[in-house]
């Protein structure tokens, strides 16, 4: 894998590739910023892109729904690691995790219909769509399983997810686990134990009579695998406790088939079926998965918006791949890729004109992720850094509760409050391209927009510029669209903490109102440090869509293509009228689309 500026690192000097570090020296990589962010972020792509694509194609409704699943968590993942989040456990469960966290916000937020309905049903029941973070209980109180995985080492975690239940080749777990490769054995059984026992621990703290806690011991000594002891005491206690005949069922399936076991007590929901199921490889398509461009090739252009796309049909998970001398999948088990590792989820190799359709969303969403990760960390400026920085206060998990009427000082309650998986910055683009005809492909991204600059936000479809009604600077006024005259209501700037400033007055900011059908307006910028602070945050993708931090999956939309028309947040649909563009807002300005890598 090559550095930033195009060169392999030089095996004289003792510096190893990217594709040779572990999770936690890749995570190091990315909070240190440039130039060693993108690489990072790139890698961390590739080695668990496709497993999220395999297990969000679970939890979505549609091949689409899984796929923006897989993108928008990997991005939340890169934001969070800027911003000096620590992920729960290995990189790759973690992301699995975020999938239902991101999940969770669209059950939260009345949009079910885009998951399984089977796995919609076990968010409901298991209340993972209400409290917590973004719509999730903390991990260490989902289950007893994780709560006691989560107090193991980082080390003791990698190995048993990576060996145990990934059942990645031992060069593969060394590499991601930071260990030697002869260690990954013993190690591998030793977290075996220590999850039994931290498992034990934990159920019975939270769900065990005072008397269980005495058969804690006895239980240890059942359950061993090379010596299992039983007693009529722990006999008898079983056969009156449900809880501790249930836990000790529970360690002695995991002793015969650990990998299912330990998948669905970490994961809560699919676990058994995310370890059968196929890596997600895929056959040469001519279109990339969710109408996603290819690595590398300009965007496309919103001629159509996509057609509506059949539920993935149930069908029995296929047998999963053996894994032996030759590895998964006929690959040597110990040849490594790129220098570095090989395993069973590793985007593979393709041929042909086009990448399978899996393998280009697995680049595209890597791409818009390395575009997040080195925007948050490149930028020296506080007025223009894009949303998310690494030295941007972390905002509260859970919102303040929201109260039928707000305060004089605050804007609109949250309904369904998250932070955005994919933020980024507004660019100037170049003046090419008529305001009312956009392009049919976007030109590569011109110079950030300056420090000290408002630009006027012009919307693609109508060319009419995003302005402030009668040009009343007061709370609660609407946001409409206007003929653009160069006015500095008309101006607008997107700052390093997601607030998008009126030149007419900085004091004041864009306005989601909390919800997605109360319209978009102005409020006094100084709200966002309070609880209903997420209601002024808004991202901006490549594509020009303006996504409000409390539904990322939304856009700031007129409903109409007229002057005096209102600005309203409706589901990001790939719409034309759904993107703006940054011009010089005057009647004559040319404007086109430029900014980051695409967030879809």
């Amino acid at each position: 894998m090559t550095d930033p500026h195009g060169t392999e690192p030089d095996a004289t000097t003792g510096q190893r590739s990217y594709a040779q570090l572990s999770d936690t020296e890749l995570t190091e990589r990315i909070r240190s910023g440039a130039p060693t962010a993108l690489p990072a972020t790139q890698e961390l792509g590739e080695r668990h892109l496709s497993a999220v694509l395999s297990y969000a194609r679970l939890c979505g409704r549609t091949q689409a729904d899984a796929d923006q699943l897989a993108d928008l968590s990997f991005g939340l993942a890169a934001q969070e690691t800027c911003r000096g989040i620590d992920p729960w456990g290995p990189w790759r469960h973690h992301l699995l995790l975020l999938v239902q966290r991101v999940a969770a916000t669209w059950a939260d937020g009345g949009r079910e219909e885009r998951l399984n309905p089977a796995f919609a049903e076990w968010l409901g029941h298991s209340g993972t769509a209400t409290g917590g973070e973004a719509g999730l209980p903390g991990p260490r109180e989902r289950s007893p399983m994780l709560g006691g995985f989560l107090t193991l080492s980082a080390r003791t975690r990698d190995v048993l997810w990576y060996s145990v239940v990934e059942a990645e080749p031992d060069t593969v777990v060394a590499t991601f686990a930071g260990v030697a490769p002869h260690t990954v054995p013993t190690l591998r059984e030793t977290a075996r134990g220590a999850l039994r026992e931290a498992w034990l621990r934990t159920h019975l703290e939270r769900g065990g009579e005072q008397t269980c806690q005495g058969f804690r011991g006895l239980i240890e000594a059942a359950v061993r695998p090379d010596s299992p002891r039983r007693c009529d005491d722990l006999d008898r206690h079983l056969s009156g406790c449900l809880s501790c005949a249930g836990v000790y069922g529970d360690l002695i399936r995991m002793d015969e088939d650990p990998r299912p076991v330990i998948a669905d007590g970490l994961l809560g929901w699919g676990g058994t079926a995310y370890v059968t199921a196929e890596p997600v490889d895929g056959v040469p398509s001519a279109e990339p998965v969710g109408g996603l461009p290819s690595a590398g090739s300009a965007a496309p252009s919103p001629v159509e918006p996509p057609r509506p796309e059949p539920p993935l049909t149930p069908a029995p998970p296929p047998p999963y791949p053996p894994v032996g001398p030759t590895g998964v999948a006929g690959v040597a088990a110990n040849t490594p890729m790129d220098g570095g590792s090989t395993g069973r989820w590793r985007r593979r190799a393709w041929t042909g004109s086009r990448p399978p359709a899996t393998a280009a969303l697995v680049a595209v969403a890597a791409v818009a992720a390395v575009a997040l990760t080195v925007a948050l960390l490149v930028s020296d400026g506080d007025d223009m850094a894009p949303a998310g920085r690494a030295n941007t206060p972390v905002p509260s998990a859970t919102p303040a509760a929201p109260s039928s009427d707000p305060p004089p000082d605050s804007p609109a309650p949250t309904k369904r409050p998250q932070r955005p998986p994919n933020p980024g910055g507004m660019t100037e683009p170049p003046t090419t391209a008529p305001a009312t005809t956009p392009p049919s492909t976007a030109p590569a991204p011109s110079a950030p927009i300056p420090d000290d600059s408002f630009t006027a936000v012009i919307n693609a479809a109508s060319g009419l510029c995003l302005d402030i009604r009668d040009q009343q600077l007061e709370k609660r006024t609407d946001a409409v669209l206007a003929q653009c005259s160069g006015s500095d209501t008309q101006r607008w700037r997107l700052d390093s903490e997601g607030l998008l400033h009126t030149e007419a007055d900085p004091d004041f900011c864009l306005d989601s109102r909390g919800d997605t059908d109360r319209g978009v307006g102005i409020w006094p910028c100084s709200s966002a440090e309070g609880g209903n602070g997420e209601n002024l945050r808004f991202a901006v993708d490549r594509d020009g869509v303006i996504r409000p931090h409390i539904a990322p999956d939304f856009a700031v939309t007129p409903d109409g293509d007229g002057s005096g028309s209102e600005v309203e947040l409706r589901s990001a649909e790939d719409r034309n009228d759904q993107r703006w563009n940054a011009g010089l807002g005057d009647a004559s300005a040319d404007v086109s689309v430029s900014g980051p890598a695409p967030a879809h």
